[in-house]
This record gives structure tokens, C-alpha cells and sequence, in this order.
């Protein structure tokens, strides 16, 4: 919903609500729901909490040893950092 081609289809208010809900029934453990958390604070150019998020994915990849999502985050965090 965040990052649709389409500029109908997005919704990143809407993508945060679900991604912070994935993340919840996940027991925290789930970093792709907050990825894609981030991803929707990003797309509303909230920088801060794109960055907060991201970070905060990116230690629960770490913690699961999961190092394409590692991967991933971090070239999230470049793009949100070269934004602020």
C-alpha cells in the first residue's frame, strides 16, 4: 500500500495500521512487518521514524540471523539518512 506503482492504490497511513498490526501478532519478532512499517513512514516522509523503524528491524534481523533482511534494511537506512 505504501509503494503501489500506482498513486491510486497507495495508502501508506493504511500500510502503517496493518504493518504495526503484523508486527504485533508476530510477538515482535517479525522484521519484514517493519520494514514494510518503515516503508509507509517513508513514503509519508516522516524521516525520523523511517529511520527509528528501520533501525529497529534491523536489529531483529540480527537477532534472527537473517542476513537478507539485513540487506535490505540497510540500504533502507542509506536512502532514509540521504533524506533527512
Amino acid at each position: 500500500l505504501s509503494t503501489a506503482q500506482e498513486p491510486a492504490h497507495r495508502d501508506p497511513p493504511r500500510a502503517a495500521t496493518l504493518a504495526r498490526r503484523a508486527f504485533d501478532l508476530s510477538q515482535r519478532q517479525d522484521a519484514s512487518a517493519l520494514i514494510a512499517l518503515a516503508q509507509a513512514f517513508a513514503a509519508q516522509k516522516n524521516w525520523p521514524s523511517a529511520l527509528r523503524t528501520a533501525q529497529e528491524a534491523l536489529d531483529v534481523a540480527a537477532a534472527q540471523h537473517d542476513a537478507d533482511a539485513r540487506t535490505t534494511i540497510e540500504r533502507l537506512l542509506d536512502d532514509y539518512r540521504s533524506r533527512q
